[in-house]
């Protein structure tokens, strides 16, 4: 085998291995045609602050927190996505 032939041929190898590394597309499936897809909560850190209170604090844009009920032993996971806060009660 020549230079010249040993060289081609590395470079065919070369573009078989960067044809593999491309990702595939996704094949549609019928079932996942409905799912709706909603934006991702961006929290703007990675501490929660934690509200020890009767009343449902209120709390920023875009946030999210706990909130420990001092009335009842009720813990929630609140958050406020683009102004529109709510809550998850945590068993």
């Amino acid at each position: 085998m020549t230079y010249k032939e040993l060289e081609n041929k590395i470079k065919e190898l070369e573009e078989k291995i960067t044809e593999l590394e491309k990702p595939k597309p996704l094949e549609k499936k019928e079932e996942f045609y409905d799912i709706k897809f909603y934006p991702l909560l961006k929290v703007d850190s990675l501490f929660l602050k934690t509200y020890n209170q009767a009343a449902e604090p209120t709390i920023l844009a875009n946030s999210m927190a706990f909130w420990l009920e001092s009335e009842t032993p009720a813990y929630y996971l609140i958050y406020n996505f683009n102004g529109t806060q709510k809550k998850v009660a945590l068993t």
